[in-house]
């Protein structure tokens, strides 16, 4: 069989062109799948970081990030510790300056709104970006309470389901902070610093991003419908020292800790209403002057308390303009013509009537800003300063009797008895001295007795003596030889009587 040459040159131009295209469509193949792959390792919400891909910095933010944040607790936070200096602006939770909400889920997928390096370790972000051109945050929050998943963004007006704020850092810009839990009851939310490895028990709410030692811009800090009763008693330094307008309101207040206020020195406008204070907490209970950190106040909101006496201690605050105390359990409207001059003095006064069973003894009804007040005359206030100043002397003086009676009783404890004993060893010892003196002298007199030849030479053999009582007691202590005793009678008679006789 002939082969035609064109037939084989055709056969092979076929083969060659089959060849080509094989080669060329696995190619395209490969850079495919190579520009996936790369796309997918850059993505926010890659699931690793590639082995030795990541910067010494970004493993110190995630080593960061999982220190401070709990497994499925939700947090109200601004970026990432200001000491993290070095992470690029692309690893910033949200950018920079912007709040977010942040949660690591270790059982659970993010969802990829974190940059690479938080993602990887199943953190969620939920941006917050209508706040970055604020000098206002007003942030709506709420006790979470399901596990739905976050969105991506969320904007100011709505709810943020949360459980924890951690120490917010924020922008010189802004001026003013406002939380406020939505709910019938006071939103249970936590409080934690930037850093849980730091020591002490300071957890600010909010410093500067740039320098947390620096000072913020911020002037006014409201908390509303937060449940704060445990926070105020074991935290410090909490409001940044350049607050000038303070609210906590329906906060589930009772009492402060030593430290909660510390920092502050300048607040002019201070509501604590709808709380349960049986204090004032300005001004100063001994003395006429103001010696707490309130001493600045000219706005003092106080309805809605336990208060049960007029508080005419916050008086003592010069610069006070406005006074607020309605919806209060006070039943004693008596004050004196001072605090009374103060009240009318005042630019601003609401407070509850005194009961109608109410009665003024001692002074007058007099009414200021529509209230009826019991103003004392002079000596009823002299003589309640007189009472109320013997009251404290007396207990300073009982104070010191208790004193003086236990430091007696300290001494005699820690003397009295060493000193019994000193005196009963010595008593024995001179008991004993004298005891054995007394015995050896009766063993000489017995010795000389039975030695003297008079009383040998007349002895009487002991089976002819008839003993009788020889001694006989008369009066007190008086002792005296019978006359039946003729045999020591004769014996006395033999030693003391003349040698020339015997």
């Amino acid at each position: 069989m002939t082969v035609d040459p064109r037939h084989c040159s055709f056969v092979t131009l076929c083969w060659l062109l089959s060849w080509l295209w094989s080669a060329t469509a696995q190619s395209s193949s490969s850079s495919s799948s190579s520009s996936s792959s790369s796309s997918s390792s850059s993505s926010p919400g890659s699931r690793a970081l590639d082995a030795g891909d990541a910067t010494q910095a970004e493993i110190l933010a995630q080593e960061w990030f999982e220190a401070n944040s709990d497994a499925n607790v939700t947090y109200l936070a601004v970026g990432v510790n200001s000491a993290l200096s070095n992470v690029t602006g692309s690893d910033v939770i949200c950018g920079e300056g912007v709040p977010s909400l942040q949660r690591r889920t270790p059982d659970e997928l993010p969802n990829n709104g974190c940059p690479a390096i938080f993602t990887a370790l199943n953190g969620s972000c939920t941006c917050l970006p209508g706040y970055s051109s604020s000098d206002t945050w007003e942030f709506f929050v709420t006790k979470r309470t399901s596990e739905d998943e976050y969105p991506l963004s969320m904007n100011a007006s709505e709810v943020l389901p949360i459980d924890t704020i951690r120490t917010l850092l924020v922008p010189s810009t802004v001026v003013s902070i406002s939380i406020t839990g939505v709910g019938d009851e006071p939103q249970t939310i936590s409080f934690v610093p930037q850093d849980v490895d730091l020591p002490g028990s300071d957890i600010p709410i909010a410093v500067n991003e740039a320098d947390t030692s620096d000072a913020t811009s911020i002037t006014a800090v409201r908390l509303e419908n937060i449940d704060m009763s445990s926070v105020v008693l074991n935290v410090g330094y909490f409001f940044p020292a350049t607050t000038l307008n303070l609210t906590m309101r329906n906060c589930g207040l009772e009492k402060f800790g030593y430290d909660f206020f510390q920092g502050l020195n300048s607040i002019e406008y201070l509501d604590l209403s709808e709380n349960k204070l049986a204090t004032a907490y300005a001004g100063n209970t001994i003395g006429k002057t103001c010696t707490t950190q309130f001493c600045a106040v000219q706005i003092l909101n106080l309805t809605g308390n336990v208060l049960t006496s007029f508080p005419s201690v916050v008086f003592n605050l010069d610069g006070l303009s406005e006074l607020y105390i309605r919806n209060n359990n006070i039943t004693d409207f008596n004050v004196s013509a001072s605090v009374f001059s103060s009240i009318s003095a005042l630019r601003a006064y609401e407070s509850d009537q005194p009961d109608e069973s109410a009665t003024c003894t001692g002074g007058t009804w007099q009414t200021a800003h529509n209230v009826t007040f019991c103003v004392l005359d002079a000596s009823t206030a002299t003589k309640d300063s007189s009472s109320s100043t013997s009251y404290l002397v007396y207990i300073a003086i009982i104070a010191g009797v208790i004193v003086v009676v236990l430091l007696i009783i300290f001494v005699w404890i820690k003397w009295g008895p060493r000193s019994d004993m000193e005196r009963l060893s010595s008593s024995s010892k001179n008991d004993s001295t004298r005891a054995s003196h007394m015995d050896e002298t009766r063993r000489e007199v017995n010795r000389a007795l039975l030695e003297d030849p008079v009383i040998v030479t007349n002895r009487i053999e002991y089976k002819q003596l008839r003993l009788r009582k020889c001694i006989s007691k008369g009066g007190v202590d008086i002792t005296r030889l019978t006359t039946e005793c003729y045999i020591e009678s004769l014996v006395h008679r033999l030693i003391n009587g003349d040698p020339g006789h015997k």
